[in-house]
């Protein structure tokens, strides 16, 4: 945490601005959108718990508001919620269980991925499975690397 922002609240504040800004930035410069998108939970593992839950409404919020509904809403089930599992320390079995209920959003969803061998709709609930399972574990690793690079050079 930097030295000087001892206040959690006014250290979650700047994290979602700096997020939200990067966010943004990345929306219209067109510059690596979907990694940015990948990207926003790794504010969480700088934040302790309750802030983290506190960032992650916010960002949505801020995200949602911006006009980017429907992306606000996929970043939040898709990438927010995993990390949140991991963050909480719940058990491996709530993210099999998190994956099928990904089943109730499978009719929004259809829209956007026309899916008509059922063969494939479960290879894609296996794939994702591996994803959340990994994911979490990989963004921790990006935050070792980057306090790292910040400490060498900071």
């Amino acid at each position: 945490m930097l030295l000087f922002l001892k206040n959690k609240i006014a250290y979650t504040s700047l994290i979602v601005v700096t997020f939200y800004m990067i966010f943004i930035l990345s929306r219209f410069l067109r510059i690596a959108p979907t990694i940015i998108s990948i990207l926003l939970p790794l504010g969480m593992f700088y934040l302790n718990k309750k802030n983290s839950i506190i960032y992650t409404v916010s960002l949505i919020f801020l995200i949602f508001i911006s006009g980017f509904i429907i992306e606000s809403i996929g970043i939040f089930v898709f990438f927010f919620v995993p990390i949140l599992i991991y963050k909480f320390n719940l058990p491996k079995f709530i993210y099999i269980v998190y994956t099928f209920l990904l089943y109730a959003l499978l009719p929004f969803y259809k829209l956007y991925i026309p899916l008509k061998n059922n063969i494939l709709l479960i290879s894609l609930y296996v794939i994702y499975y591996i994803f959340i399972m990994y994911y979490p574990i990989l963004l921790n690793y990006l935050k070792k690397d980057i306090d790292k690079f910040l400490n060498k050079w900071g």
